[in-house]
C-alpha cells in the first residue's frame, strides 16, 4: 500500500512540477498508522470515482482499490498547499 500511494503521489501530483514528499509510519501494537504528505494539486483519494478493474493499457488503476480495501480509518485533509492522507493498517 505504501508503494502504491508513494507512486501515485509521483505519477499524478508531480506530473508538472517538482513534489515534495513525506512519509511518516509509527507502529502501535499491532497497527502502523500511516501518513502520507505531499505539495502536488488537490486530490482527495477517498473520493475518487471506484476502480472498476485495471487499466488495459497499462495495467495501472488498482492502486487506490488497495488503499480502501486495506486502510482503515482514512482521513484526507487538504492543509495550506498540502495532501495530507492519514490511515491505519493492520
Amino acid at each position: 500500500m505504501v508503494e502504491e500511494l508513494v507512486t501515485n503521489s509521483l505519477r499524478h501530483g508531480g506530473k508538472s512540477q517538482d513534489l515534495s514528499l513525506l512519509l511518516l509510519l509509527k507502529a502501535d501494537g499491532d497497527a502502523v498508522t500511516l501518513k502520507i504528505e505531499d505539495d502536488g494539486p488537490a486530490f482527495d483519494p477517498l473520493t475518487a470515482p471506484p476502480v472498476t478493474g485495471p487499466d488495459p493499457t497499462t495495467g495501472g488503476g488498482i492502486g487506490l482499490a488497495i488503499v480502501n480495501a486495506w486502510g482503515e480509518d482514512a482521513v484526507y485533509s487538504r492543509v495550506l498547499q498540502n495532501n495530507v492522507l492519514r490511515l491505519t493498517l493492520r
